[in-house]
């Protein structure tokens, strides 16, 4: 009897995973599956990036003391939040779940777009 490799199913898993799973309605869509994807592996990539904005931006506001410690600790839970939503956004880009329409579940979507007074917060999943 020939022994099966795990490796090779893996492909044949993963063509099942996405031919199965439930499609969007075209009306409740209004991002792409490659923007969610794109948003996620950014969220990723972009996770580290917390820790000094936060610095940066509670020292302007609150003082440089303030910003190396209490901005260090919300930039690290910050970017621990980031890093989370990212993953299930890019585990979970060809599907709707967890809110319709594949909207982004942070406000800022990315590291990068930041007003100062704007923080990252849950948006509710609807």
């Amino acid at each position: 009897m020939k022994k099966i490799h795990c490796l090779k199913t893996i492909p044949l898993f993963t063509a099942l995973f996405f031919l199965l799973s439930p499609a969007t309605s075209p009306a409740a869509e209004t991002y792409a599956w490659h923007e969610k994807l794109a948003r996620g592996l950014l969220n990723v990539a972009g996770a580290g990036f917390e820790i000094p904005r936060e610095i940066y931006y509670t020292s302007d506001q609150k003082g440089w003391i303030y910003g190396y410690t209490y901005g260090a600790g919300m930039g690290l839970s910050k970017g621990f939040l980031r890093l989370g939503t990212g993953l299930l956004e890019t585990l979970t880009f060809h599907s709707d779940y967890p809110r319709s329409g594949k909207k982004p579940l942070l406000n800022p979507e990315f590291p990068w777009q930041r007003h100062p007074t704007a923080k990252i917060q849950y948006k509710k999943v609807s």
